[in-house]
């Protein structure tokens, strides 16, 4: 089992080609985040989480996540962004991001 540095899922070896699994963790990523196009995280997680079957749809722009959220909600776009994976996100990571965006200006302001 090795950590994907995409998903940060903990996968066995046959989840990985054979040249991502010689690869360190911050550099390797599974097969399905190879084809679903997903970015390496800047820092993994460094737990080891349930094994996947398979991921779903673009990568979440603020969580990186490419799979549903916690409450099983995939990531949408509701911008003019091009691209296959370009301007998804989840509601509740927009959400969170105009909350704290919000809060920064307010203080910055007052």
């Amino acid at each position: 089992m090795k950590i994907c540095g995409a998903c940060a899922k903990s996968l066995p070896k046959e989840d990985y080609s054979g040249k991502q699994w010689k690869l360190n963790q911050h550099a390797r990523r599974c097969k399905w985040c190879i084809a679903e196009s997903c970015p390496l995280r800047v820092a993994a997680v460094h737990q080891a989480a349930e094994p996947v079957a398979r991921h779903d749809g673009p990568p979440c722009w603020i969580c990186l996540d490419c799979g549903p959220s916690p409450d099983g909600e995939l990531p949408r776009r509701d911008c003019s962004c091009r691209g296959e994976t370009s301007g998804f996100a989840h509601t509740q990571c927009l959400k969170e991001y105009a909350d704290k965006k919000t809060f920064h200006y307010i203080s910055v302001v007052l």
